[in-house]
């Protein structure tokens, strides 16, 4: 008996192994079931969908609100540039909604372009969805949600022989394995995986020199209109809710507002706010050291336009300097990132850490550039 048992043993142990590595940013152990090969396939066949989808609605990049997302998006990407042949769509619609596929290409409705308070606020949603795909959170859960499947199969089949006899006990065991499988696995396994989404956009939005608060704001602002929906007028009433929320949360796919906003600022958002400060003040320095006339500045922003809509730009060499220069910066500041995001203890708490790190980063990086 043990030598038959032996074999699915064997095998799952095998594939288990085989999948097993390392998240690039967080370092968190996962199972990777399906290779980059299938997943851009997918995404491949899934864009071409959202083409057809999205077929007359789609805003020319030449309209105001494509070129202010696009200038958004272009500052997220800059450390990650070369990752995916990244493409932006701007669609005419009204829905409050942005996401990324697996191959790079960002989907956008006007109605969040429209509605949104702020830029930061738009790069907190367009960073999330660009950390989901540098995470291969969807490859990741289908590999998860399969294998969950799978496993919930098996014990169903060994519970189901043990009580063929007894029907009635063995559809109710099943319904309960299916049902708990679900809760516990996928549901559970899928919250889990935007909390990671939420923490890495976090950084990436710093990274880029947006206000990292905004994130926070952010879902705060959605749970305040989730409460006033359902008119919550006192604390009693509050309390209840609340309630609610967490038994709501647990057949949910995606953390509560509330449970958002409190993960972003217990902790992540001290350390988010060391990288945009340091951000902020390397550039500033930079800057200082190349004396770029005004007039340049014009001539900057045309450039990275055309550079991030792929056409062939010259740059002159006070925009050409200035350029390679926040290339390097970014360089220094994602490896920065990548670092302190691998510690197990939270950002928020190693915040001096991360900012002296900041400065012995920028340091060798304005010294490499001889400004030093």
């Amino acid at each position: 008996m043990w030598s038959i048992v032996s074999i699915p043993l064997g095998s799952l142990f095998i594939l288990l192994s085989l999948s097993y590595e390392r998240h690039p940013l967080t370092g968190r152990g996962r199972f990777m079931f399906v290779d980059e090969h299938f997943e851009f396939e997918a995404a491949e066949t899934e864009f071409q969908t959202q083409l057809n989808i999205c077929q007359g609605q789609l805003i020319a990049i030449s309209d105001p609100r494509y070129r202010r997302l696009n200038e958004i998006i272009r500052r997220i990407l800059e450390p990650i540039l070369s990752l995916r042949e990244w493409e932006v769509f701007l669609i005419n619609d009204d829905q409050f909604n942005a996401f990324v596929l697996s191959n790079g290409k960002i989907f956008v409705y006007t109605g969040l372009i429209d509605h949104i308070p702020s830029n930061d606020h738009l790069a907190a949603v367009l960073s999330h969805e660009i950390a989901h795909v540098l995470s291969r959170h969807s490859a990741e859960r289908i590999g998860v949600f399969h294998f969950v499947d799978m496993v919930s199969s098996v014990v169903h089949a060994f519970l189901y022989t043990l009580s063929v006899n007894l029907p009635a006990i063995s559809d109710f065991l099943g319904r309960n394995i299916e049902l708990g499988s679900n809760i516990i696995g996928n549901l559970s396994y899928s919250r889990m995986c935007e909390a990671e989404a939420d923490a890495i956009g976090i950084y990436l939005m710093a990274l880029a020199g947006f206000n990292p608060e905004t994130a926070v704001d952010l879902w705060s602002r959605f749970n305040e209109l989730q409460i006033a929906a359902a008119g919550i007028d006192n604390q009693m009433n509050l309390s209840n809710e609340q309630s609610v929320e967490q038994i709501e949360e647990l057949f949910s796919s995606h953390p509560s507002h509330s449970h958002r906003a409190l993960d972003l600022r217990e902790n992540h958002l001290d350390g988010a706010l060391s990288v945009y400060s340091g951000r902020i003040s390397v550039l500033d320095a930079l800057r200082s050291e190349v004396e770029l006339p005004s007039s340049e500045v014009a001539n900057l922003l045309e450039a990275l336009y055309n550079i991030a809509n792929g056409k062939d730009t010259v740059l002159n060499s006070a925009v050409s300097t200035l350029m390679k220069k926040q290339d390097k910066l970014n360089y220094a500041l994602h490896k920065v990132l990548t670092n302190h995001l691998r510690d197990a203890e939270p950002l928020s708490m190693r915040r001096q850490k991360l900012q002296d790190d900041l400065m012995e980063n920028s340091l060798r990086v304005m010294h490499v550039m001889g400004l030093d």
